[in-house]
């Protein structure tokens, strides 16, 4: 019944955002996140957030363990906005997740884009350390593994930090 409602106050109003929104929200409460995530593409011209309900969706999908459907709002957040505040942090998201369901070669072009965008390097390390798995475990070529691994010994500081966060990781563990 609510989504009839809204759709009926959609047609009569269809550049409100609190509608637009109510529907984005009510489809993928319901589970239909496809119809979801075209509200929240309609929603873009009118209230332009740079991202952050997609990547606070994206992260509830995730958190419920449905990786493809959060991919899909990951990867809308860097078409819809090519420079926004979530942008970065989206793409490694969707590298990560692209791995996860063994698609290898949509990490890897993923993650390439997400370097040559990330102007700050506040992500390239852990898109090169992505990669590199992606290759060695993903596609089992260790000989581009190494390649983007030694690729890291050129980025200031990425060396220390992939040994803080290995020690870091080791340590918790024990």
């Amino acid at each position: 019944k609510a989504i009839a409602k809204l759709q009926v106050e959609f047609a009569k109003r269809p550049k409100d955002a609190g509608v637009i929104l109510s529907l984005a929200e009510i489809y993928f409460h319901q589970g239909d996140f496809e119809a979801s995530l075209r509200q929240f593409k309609n929603l873009v011209p009118l209230y332009n957030d740079q991202g952050r309900l997609l990547d606070k969706y994206a992260k509830i999908l995730e958190r419920d363990n449905n990786p493809a459907a959060a991919l899909a709002f990951y990867d809308a957040i860097p078409q819809l906005f090519p420079i926004g505040r979530y942008t970065l942090e989206a793409m490694l998201k969707s590298g990560q997740l692209y791995y996860q369901l063994s698609k290898f070669d949509g990490a890897l072009t993923t993650l390439r884009k997400l370097i040559l965008k990330d102007k700050s390097r506040q992500f390239t390390t852990d898109a090169y350390l992505l990669i590199g798995e992606v290759q060695l475990r993903g596609q089992r070529d260790v000989k581009a593994a190494l390649s983007t691994y030694s690729q890291l010994e050129r980025i200031p500081s990425s060396v220390s930090r992939f040994l803080d966060r290995k020690s870091t990781r080791l340590n918790s563990s024990h």
